[in-house]
């Protein structure tokens, strides 16, 4: 099995505290930063920075998720391992507006667990150009997957396990070599006072 598919299906599935959760979260940001990279199309992105987001109403309650805000659309995708949510998506022709996200799922509906892998940053590797920030970086990872069609079908998909097939449009593959960097944590980024606990989470990973 995938190292990083049963990692995030470790967490959304073995995680009995916070403790378990964030012991989670550091193995998973370790593989996505050194050892995974992102690929759109047959274009190369080394992801740079990303957050992590994880709703377990006994364990984990963080209210920061997608999940505890928008429940009704989000908590489907956020269900299931290896899916791809697009924040505020309802359709390809539609899909240009300034709050745009795209998450790794790793889920389990029937525990009540929902969590999204926010990407925040990437590095395109043929030529090293970096897009910062969520909205930033969905262009240039659809222009290269160059199959709108595709993307939608993805953003609608409930299946668990779509990031990881060899013939997804968007996927995360292991590297041949795993990168070499430091990798630092922080608070995640622009998230109100609502709860000062899990505002204050280093739940942000970047190289």
């Amino acid at each position: 099995m995938d190292l990083l598919f049963s990692t995030l299906s470790h967490i959304a599935n073995g995680s009995h505290s916070t403790a378990d959760v964030e012991d989670g979260f550091g193995t998973a940001a370790r593989l996505l930063l050194l050892e995974y990279k992102l690929v759109a199309g047959s274009t190369d992105f080394e992801i740079t920075e990303l957050e992590f987001y994880f709703h377990q109403k006994d364990f984990h309650p963080d209210p920061y998720s997608h999940a505890f805000q928008y429940p009704h659309r989000v908590v489907p995708k956020m269900s299931v391992v290896g899916s791809w949510y697009f924040h505020r998506f309802i359709g390809i022709e539609k899909y240009t507006h300034t709050r745009r996200g795209l998450d790794l799922t790793f889920g389990n509906g029937a525990r009540e667990a929902y969590g999204g892998l926010l990407i925040r940053a990437v590095r395109r590797e043929h030529d090293g150009k970096v897009f910062s920030g969520p909205s930033n970086l969905i262009n240039p990872v659809m222009e290269a997957a160059n199959d709108p069609q595709a993307i939608q079908r993805l953003a609608f998909n409930l299946e668990e396990g779509m990031a990881f097939r060899d013939d997804s449009v968007l996927r995360v593959e292991p590297r041949a070599h795993p990168l070499t960097k430091l990798i630092y944590k922080k608070k995640r980024q622009g998230l109100g006072d609502k709860n000062p606990f899990f505002r204050d989470k280093d739940y942000r990973y970047f190289t």
